[in-house]
């Protein structure tokens, strides 16, 4: 009998309550969280500069995928420098043994709410759009948490409540998340000196491993035979 895959959920703030959440959720779907760790207001470029990825990721035994929620808090100056900083943190996870990386893209925010949440809106889109076209290169699954992160805001417009707003966005995610791990493309690698990364054998350059969150597949294809069932998040 296969064992049953084991993750570590690595993230910023809204991990403090969406980490607790995956880890009742994601062992009813077949996944065991070794752990999950939530240091609020950290950016990808500071976990890198801490240089302690390798150990968290490690702590509880060697997972056989990291999940990463990240990107809220960073503010790249351009895409171009932002692909070292998130290529520093996959090496990093890599580096510890594990290939397999999901990386949960930044939630959505409420530019309407305040001057704080227009800013954090800015970021919050410029990051993912950038995740989005870097990520897949690497060999790194993403994941679009903005489509899951529609409503349930808490009263800044960036956080969510605890009451259903953070429910909701796991309940969600956590489908995705055990679809992607069941999927999980082979990684890529750097070429030899550093030259661009080796995409996978049958992959061709250019090519995208997105994850498109089954809930938006299934709405759609509904929508084409004129049949959308809505049902209540459970």
């Amino acid at each position: 009998m296969p064992s049953r895959p084991k993750v570590v959920i690595i993230g910023d703030s809204h991990v403090e309550a969406l980490g607790p959440a995956l880890e009742r959720r994601l062992p009813a779907l077949g996944i065991d969280v070794l752990q999950s760790v939530a240091r609020r207001g950290w950016s990808t470029d500071r976990y890198n500069r801490a240089g302690d990825v390798a150990r968290l990721v490690t702590a509880r035994g060697r997972p056989d995928a990291v999940i990463l929620s990240l990107g809220g808090n960073g503010r790249p100056r351009s895409k171009s420098s932002y692909e070292p900083v998130l290529r520093q943190m996959v090496d990093a996870v890599r580096a510890a043994g594990v290939s397999r990386i999901i990386w949960n893209g930044p939630a959505k925010s409420i530019a309407s709410v305040s001057a704080a949440s227009a800013d954090a809106h800015r970021r919050h889109e410029q990051n993912a759009n950038w995740q989005r076209e870097l990520l897949p290169s690497m060999g790194v699954q993403w994941i679009d948490s903005r489509p899951m992160t529609r409503t349930g805001h808490a009263a800044d417009g960036v956080h969510f409540t605890l009451r259903s707003g953070y429910p909701a966005w796991a309940d969600t995610l956590s489908h995705e998340l055990a679809h992607a791990v069941a999927s999980a493309p082979a990684p890529a690698s750097r070429a030899p000196g550093g030259k661009g990364p080796v995409l996978p054998r049958g992959s061709k350059s250019g090519s995208t491993q997105i994850w498109v969150p089954v809930a938006i597949v299934g709405v759609a294809a509904a929508i084409l035979v004129g049949a959308v069932v809505l049902s209540r998040v459970y």
